[in-house]
């Protein structure tokens, strides 16, 4: 075999083929693999593009939807990046199902191709937003008031006390 089918790779396997008579037709069959083609992902900070970010999980599915996922997820690594190989040439949905620790989760599926042959492609630049956690409250706030509303409490009856002793003082 000289050129394999389109999507195929050329076959290193020979076959001794032997004629018996002139004109004979014989069939010979050679196995191709497919070409596969790779993905390759480099997850970062939106604000700070050269700082690589771990701990992002990934998986690629053959639809939008995200239904049917090919492979298992796969996990950025301390530089950011995350690896999909032996794909089959075509167009998949890589979906984000975990974010880093800190930083927001993407929603949206992104539409990828997967190029035959292609196994060491420019990696996609996915960007992250950096979401701090929240402070959390420690109920100060009910403490403040139930504080200012006993002061109020309290210097009102104050108010109460002082005008009974003047009104007591004044009927003397």
């Amino acid at each position: 075999e000289l050129t394999p089918p389109t999507g195929y790779r050329l076959s290193d396997e020979f076959q001794l083929v032997e004629f018996t008579e002139p004109g004979e037709i014989v069939d010979v069959t050679f196995h191709n693999e497919r070409e596969t083609g790779s993905l390759v992902v480099l997850k970062v900070d939106a604000l700070n593009p050269e700082k690589p970010l771990a701990g992002a999980e990934f998986r690629l599915y053959t639809e939008e939807a995200a239904i049917h996922q090919v492979g298992v997820a796969v996990t950025s690594d301390a530089s950011g990046y995350v690896r999909f190989d032996n794909l089959l040439p075509g167009t998949y949905w890589l979906k984000e199902t975990k974010a880093p620790t800190d930083y927001e989760l993407l929603t949206d599926p992104i539409p990828v191709t997967v190029v035959a042959g292609e196994n060491e492609p420019q990696p996609l630049v996915i960007k992250n937003q950096y979401n701090p956690p929240q402070d959390i409250e420690t109920g100060m706030m009910e403490w403040n008031v139930l504080i200012i509303g006993g002061l109020a409490l309290l210097a009102g009856l104050a108010l109460v006390l002082i005008a009974k002793k003047r009104r007591a003082a004044h009927i003397k």
